[in-house]
């Protein structure tokens, strides 16, 4: 079967294609973009028609294009030409029926991808197709087995299956066991406890219960009679109370603490009034005090500065003169020395002039007497002026000394002396000027002591005054003349106030609560005399607290002996209750019978429940029985799958021809669904670890195997989309040489490809006619997409 041309006149931005008598070997080449992919999708759709729709996802972005192509296939078989219209589709040529899916794993080679879709499963499906084995069958069968027997798998050592689509079947099996377990325990328990007897105990327990409780009841109601007389009598006191209280109206805490606080305050007044009287006569004394002492102070401040005046009058003037002199004297006898040097010096030369002038007469002599003469007539003079000079100073420190003398400046001989007493008199002076500062100032913090106590004076006065009005207020208010009457007067009050709490306290608990007062015990009263009357049913009964003591204990040992019973039948119950309950959780098709309490029913629900799981055992062992037998079917039929593979098959002849023997077999595992390679070493190699060109190499040869079969030993057509992409050059040659080979032996290729490798590995081949090629620049319009 071999493809004799094809056209393609729409499809897409396709330009109009199409191709007669095409050889064994053609090769479609051209740029990526420029069409060929789109040539191959066309190729496919009109190759299957409507067919494909459900097999799209085999054959990758076969849907670029929404549209159908528009054009037609001319195929070649059994020595006539057919051309593919309508409806029909290239499987209905082939020996075997095939699938679009089969011609995708066998036929076609998309985008450079020589693995088969869902490898693992096609294998089986493959080998049915071509041997007529039943493997899917027998799956099936298994599976409706399974679900009969409701088995966790269609092995035949699966267990019950415990999944919501077999309604947990497991799980209620085992809670079922687990419940006949229980109810056989129960059964024996409650035959051992005499359970039918524990209900006529517990009726008879209950009728003495209600005899005892009668009587306390009857017992009950004369105490409360009793206590209703008692409460007759407490609101007689209790009326006497309020009347006693109504007369202390009057008198009330917060008055009491109104004269408490008024007589506190006046009495801190007092005390504080005597105090500050205290303080303003200490501060009076002290005023005269220091009034004395400043008038004393001012007058020896006075007498003193009179001295000091005549002092600075008198004495100043003379003394600086006198230092003037001093000063003039001192300079000048630092030169006395020079002058009287000076002097004895000329004296020296003048009678050298003279004792010259007289052995040898000279001018010179004469002029070095006038010199010397005229010398000692100055320093002669400057020396005689310093003698009176000190002469002067030593009359005018006698005058200042008599003037001291007389202003009563006594111990002064000298003038240091006067500058001494002097600044004694300053400092005098200066210390009598601070005491008189200090002096008055006391007195004026004294006056301002005295000025505060005064105004403190009259606030107590005025506190004092409020008190003793605040007091007579409250004399007038209360009623009594004296806080010791106030005091007493409540203190009667509130033992009254405390008898009345008590009293409406017990009428309240024993009647109920009402309104306070009068109100509340008229209420009382009709409470009682109501209450007096319904509790005539014990009237000539006595209450006796023993007789109620041995009531009450006859009542509790009642009570505790039906707990006992009570609980003894509620564990049963309970026990009970929860087979039942877990009878209705685990969903058990078992009714629960009447009247669990019956041993019978007990022994009922027990063989219901062995019935149920015996049941479902006995389904579940038939299937895995007949589960054994289709495994062993299912293990035979699948061995056969194997036979596409092994030494002898056709895809280890392929694999061993391409790949210059260096693998000699290729075999299939269908436990593990795996291919695996052989070396002629005899190691193994899974598919997955081989080359990327030996796996191309290994799926080719797949390929060839299995489209040999389905063609039933004819040769049909292969549409390559580059495959061999993943191969280097020296490969890729010998790969299309295996090509051609299968051309040359009766196998049609139409190779699409955009790669310059595969151009120029088929150089020769297209020179020689061997392969023919067609070039597809420009299959793309101008305006595709």
């Amino acid at each position: 079967m071999r493809i004799s041309g094809f056209q393609v006149s729409r499809y897409g931005p396709l330009s109009e294609f199409s191709i007669r008598d095409a050889p064994a070997f053609t090769l479609f080449h051209g740029p990526n973009e420029q069409g060929k992919t789109l040539l191959i999708d066309a190729l496919i759709k009109l190759l299957f028609r409507k067919g494909l729709k459900r097999h799209l996802k085999h054959f990758g972005n076969i849907r670029r294009v929404s549209e159908e192509p528009e054009g037609c296939v001319v195929i070649e078989a059994d020595g006539r030409e057919h051309k593919l219209e309508g409806n029909e589709t290239i499987a209905s040529h082939y020996p075997v029926p095939i699938t679009p899916v089969d011609f995708r794993n066998v036929f076609i080679i998309r985008d450079s991808d020589l693995s088969l879709s869902e490898e693992k499963e096609y294998y089986t499906d493959v080998t049915e197709k071509l041997t007529g084995m039943r493997t899917t069958e027998i799956q099936r069968l298994m599976e409706e087995i399974r679900k009969k027997g409701r088995l966790t798998s269609s092995k035949s050592d699966a267990r019950l299956s415990d999944s919501v689509d077999f309604e947990k079947i497991a799980g209620k099996v085992d809670q079922a066991e687990r419940l006949v377990s229980d109810v056989a325990e129960l059964r024996v328990r409650l035959a051992g406890d005499r359970f039918d007897e524990l209900e006529k105990d517990l009726a008879e327990t209950r009728v003495r219960l209600a005899s005892a409780e009668k009587s306390l009841e009857l017992q009950e109601r004369a105490r409360k009679r009793e206590k209703l007389e008692k409460a007759k009598q407490d609101m007689e006191e209790l009326s006497e109370t309020l009347a006693d209280l109504s007369g202390l109206e009057r008198v009330n805490e917060k008055d009491l603490r109104a004269w408490q606080e008024a007589t506190w305050i006046g009495e801190k007044a007092k005390e504080a009034l005597e105090k500050s009287s205290a303080n303003l006569e200490e501060a009076k004394e002290k005023i005269v005090e220091c009034t004395r002492t400043i008038e004393s102070l001012r007058s020896e401040k006075d007498a003193l500065d009179a001295t000091r005046q005549a002092a600075e009058i008198k004495l100043k003037p003379k003394m600086d003169a006198y230092r003037s002199d001093r000063e003039s004297i001192t300079s000048a006898g630092t030169k006395e020395t020079a002058f009287r040097r000076a002097r004895n010096v000329s004296l020296i030369f003048l009678l050298v002039a003279l004792i010259g002038n007289i052995f040898a007469p000279s001018v010179f002599f004469w002029i070095v007497g006038g010199v010397a003469l005229a010398g000692i007539l100055v320093f002669g003079y400057r020396i005689l002026r310093l003698y009176n000079m000190r002469a002067r100073a030593a009359e005018a420190l006698e005058a200042v000394l008599l003037d001291a003398s007389e202003l009563g400046f006594e111990g002064g001989e000298t003038l240091s002396d006067l500058l001494r007493i002097t600044g004694e008199l300053d400092k005098k002076l200066a210390s009598t000027q601070r005491k008189l500062d200090r002096i008055e100032g006391d007195k004026n913090s004294v006056m301002r002591d005295r000025e505060r106590v005064e105004s403190e004076m009259r606030d107590h006065h005025e506190a004092l005054k409020n008190a003793e009005d605040t007091v007579r207020s409250l004399q007038m208010t209360t009623g009594v003349d004296t806080l010791e009457d106030l005091h007493s007067a409540i203190e009667g009050k509130r033992e009254k106030e405390k008898k009345r709490a008590s009293l409406e306290a017990v009428l309240t608990s024993s009647l109920g609560p009402t309104e306070s007062g009068e109100k509340g015990v008229a209420a009382w009263r009709r409470s009682v005399d109501k209450s007096m009357v319904e509790e005539d049913s014990s009237e000539g009964l006595s209450y006796d607290q023993g007789t109620v003591d041995a009531l009450e204990k006859e009542r509790e040992v009642l009570e505790q002996r039906i707990r006992d019973l009570g609980e003894r039948l509620k564990t049963a119950d309970d026990d009970i209750l929860r087979i039942q309950s877990k009878v209705n959780m685990a969903n058990l098709p078992v009714e629960t019978p009447e009247g669990l309490r019956a041993t019978a029913a007990l022994e009922n629900l027990e063989g219901k429940l062995r019935e149920f799981c015996s049941a479902v055992n006995l389904v579940a062992d038939n299937a895995r029985e007949a589960l054994r037998i289709f495994e062993a079917v299912a293990d035979e039929e699948k061995n056969r799958v194997t036979g596409l593979f092994g030494k002898e098959a056709a895809v280890s002849k392929y694999f061993a021809e391409t790949t210059e023997n260096r693998y000699t077999e290729v075999h299939f595992d269908p436990e593990a669904s795996e291919i695996y390679a052989v070396q002629p070493d005899g190691t193994r190699l899974n598919a997955g670890y081989l080359s990327g060109g030996a796996y191309d190499q290994l799926y080719l040869a797949i390929r060839l195997s299995i489209g040999e079969q389905f063609l039933q030993g004819g040769k049909g057509f292969f549409i390559m989309d580059d495959p061999f992409v993943k191969s280097d050059f020296a490969r890729l040659k010998r790969q299309l040489d295996t090509l051609i080979r299968l051309a040359r032996a009766g196998w049609q290729i139409l190779y699409f490809s955009a790669k310059k490798e595969v151009l120029e590995a088929l150089e020769e081949p297209i020179e020689s006619g061997a392969v023919h090629l067609v070039r597809l620049e420009d299959l793309v319009t101008a305006d595709r997409e």
